[in-house]
């Protein structure tokens, strides 16, 4: 998965998303990890959409 151009890990409870994980990658290492729990912005992140080009 990717999440705003970050590799990005997404945590499911059955068809429920509960968090999505960020990775910063900075010379082939992990630099930061992020959480994104926040059901608002959850909500945004699992929301279909269609991708047009």
């Amino acid at each position: 998965m990717n999440c705003n151009n970050t590799p990005a890990l997404a945590a499911c409870s059955g068809d429920h998303l509960e968090g999505v994980f960020l990775a910063d990658v900075v010379g082939g290492k992990i630099t930061h990890f992020y959480a994104i729990r926040n059901p608002d912005k959850l909500l945004a992140l699992a929301a279909p959409r269609q991708i047009s080009r």
